[in-house]
């Protein structure tokens, strides 16, 4: 009786605790009374209710700290060492080449990211103009990390080619590089990294990058 008493006045104290606390409803299937023994399905019911309620609002908070950073890449720069490559500053907001205006062209900017986060995804959106889908014109855009240490330089998110189209695609990384998702700003400084050839015909145009992080 003292044990079948003991279960009772726990699986109480639980679904009053969990009915009030948590975010979302939990409903507790079975009510037991004093006196009457205590069936461990019925029980077990109970608890997997009080799970699932946890386990909802888990998923809850992982969606609420899920954000994103958008990233305008009109700040990008052409790098010094790459005296052929102009790049063009378009009326929309894009940056980007024109036909004859260099070839194998890179450019740079920094990125603020939050510390200690963890990394997600890194969606860019760009136009390739120069037709065919061979074509790669983007070769990619990437976000890189530097060791304030030792200088050197690593991928964080690799980015995949364009296709020579006549709309604006993305391209997506869908999972930064393997020991790289958490953000450290006390030991490597972020930037992102665009290489791009100049077209043959129309214009390849580098809008903005979307980096979700938990």
């Amino acid at each position: 009786m003292i044990k079948q008493i003991s279960i009772l006045f726990l699986g109480l104290s639980l679904g009053g605790f969990l009915n009030t606390a948590v975010a979302s409803s939990v409903t507790i299937p079975n009510t037991f009374t004093s006196g009457t023994p205590a069936v461990a399905a019925e029980v077990n019911g109970n608890f997997t209710a009080i799970k699932n309620g946890v386990d909802d609002n888990n998923n809850r908070i992982k969606a609420i700290e899920t954000s994103v950073i958008s990233v305008n890449l009109t700040g990008l720069v052409d790098a010094g060492s790459y005296g052929s490559c102009k790049l063009i500053r378009f009326a929309d907001g894009g940056v980007g080449y024109t036909p004859t205006s260099g070839t194998n062209c890179i450019a740079y900017m920094s990125v603020n990211l939050p510390q200690g986060r963890t990394l997600l995804t890194m969606s860019c959106s760009v136009y390739d103009q120069d037709g065919g889908t061979a074509n790669h014109r983007v070769d990619s855009i990437d976000l890189k990390r530097t060791s304030l240490s030792t200088g050197t330089a690593e991928n964080v998110f690799k980015g995949p080619p364009s296709n020579g189209w006549v709309t604006v695609q993305k391209l997506v990384a869908s999972v930064p590089q393997s020991g790289t998702q958490l953000v450290d700003n006390m030991n490597y400084s972020y930037f992102i990294r665009a290489d791009m050839d100049a077209p043959v015909s129309g214009d390849i145009v580098a809008y903005g990058c979307r980096i979700t992080y938990q």
